[in-house]
């Protein structure tokens, strides 16, 4: 049985970690618990199905015969073994990949949150800021004001503004790059996922966990997704607010 529990770790090996597109997959925020068992099911099947090659080719003839003679069909026979024997190893494998991605997370959101407190203390003033949009209306409002603007599909957008001590939403025409491209001189002001652009002044935490890392802005309790390009794009910032 050497040569089944070899099989059995290879492929684990391979698929978990030599495979790219399987690696990027565990990894992703869309990966959940239903498509984790669904992963093993698919997983132990393959490993049936080599194993079942295994036996055929380089198993002696007395194990074929002895399963001829229980009447037991071979490849349902190497199905029952391998979920029986290999579905502890596997688990234990996704376990401790939950773990790793679980602890890259939290030490990413450490990270994340140091560097925006010092961006925080750098810049003490509080400036107006003016929004324009293509019918030629404007908008303005205090930079510090500003929480996120959060899309809502084609050219909408949700922007979430604190005034008079409250959080207040609106929604607006206007693209998300469309309102970056208006305050270049304000680094703050930060596209964090492909659905929001916050103010890093404003954020107060950054958590993570295995499948995703994601931020709390003061005011407002929804929990807010960040790109894994996110902590490179603001990593420039503090360095150069450091000097």
């Amino acid at each position: 049985m050497l040569g089944a529990g070899a099989i059995n770790f290879v492929l684990t090996s391979l698929f978990l970690f030599l495979v790219p597109p399987v690696d990027s997959s565990l990894k992703s925020s869309r990966w959940t618990l239903g498509k984790s068992i669904l992963f093993i099911l698919a997983l132990l099947l393959l490993i049936s199905w080599c194993n079942y090659l295994y036996s055929v080719r380089l198993l002696p003839e007395a194990f074929r015969v002895s399963l001829a003679k229980r009447d037991l069909d071979p490849f349902g026979s190497w199905i029952y073994m391998t979920f029986a024997v290999g579905i502890f190893p596997v688990l234990a494998v996704l376990v401790l990949v939950e773990k790793r991605l679980d602890r890259r997370n939290r030490d990413e959101a450490k990270r994340l949150g140091q560097t925006t407190r010092n961006l925080r203390s750098d810049v003490p003033e509080n400036p107006l800021l003016t929004l324009s949009f293509g019918t030629g209306d404007t908008m303005s409002f205090r930079r510090d004001d500003f929480l996120c603007l959060q899309a809502e599909g084609g050219n909408y957008a949700r922007l979430y503004l604190e005034e008079s001590g409250e959080v207040r939403s609106r929604l607006l025409r206007i693209a998300l790059n469309s309102f970056l491209e208006q305050f270049p001189d304000h680094p703050a002001l930060v596209r964090c996922h492909k659905s929001h652009v916050v103010n890093l002044h404003r954020v107060k935490t950054y958590q993570g966990n295995a499948r995703s890392l994601y931020l709390r802005l003061e005011g407002l309790e929804m929990e807010i997704p960040v790109s894994r390009s996110f902590p490179r794009a603001i990593l420039p910032l503090s360095t150069s607010s450091s000097h």
